[in-house]
């Protein structure tokens, strides 16, 4: 086991010299002009393609979002029964359906039924 323990600790203390000398080369000190084009962050408040940055296609999803986000907050509250909760999460998904097939009157009128089943 010793004759393992030397060569061993060389090798890691090798390793750990080595990660060190890039930590030092490509530390926080680099100016961004000098910084590989792939290593580079965007500037603040950019959003990434599929970050959490919502774009509406057209007005009809936009709907549907916003009626969903207005009527999450008393579908999770529980003054709905289970019963109601899961019809008016049938419904958006209906009206979703349509905005995708390109229907934005059924897709209205759905909503419209969501809305009156979440009362």
């Amino acid at each position: 086991m010793n004759r393992f323990l030397l060569p061993t600790l060389g090798v890691m203390l090798l390793l750990a010299g080595a990660a060190q000398a890039q930590d030092d080369m490509m530390g926080g000190e680099m100016p961004p002009e000098t910084m590989p084009q792939d290593q580079m962050m965007g500037e603040p408040g950019m959003a990434e393609p599929g970050m959490g940055s919502e774009e509406f296609e057209d007005p009809c999803t936009q709907q549907v979002t916003e009626t969903e986000n207005g009527l999450a907050e008393t579908m999770q509250s529980g003054t709905l029964s289970e019963e109601a909760t899961d019809r008016v999460y049938e419904l958006l998904d209906r009206a979703d359906a349509e905005c995708a097939a390109g229907d934005t009157a059924a897709a209205e009128a759905t909503l419209g039924e969501a809305r009156a089943a979440a009362q």
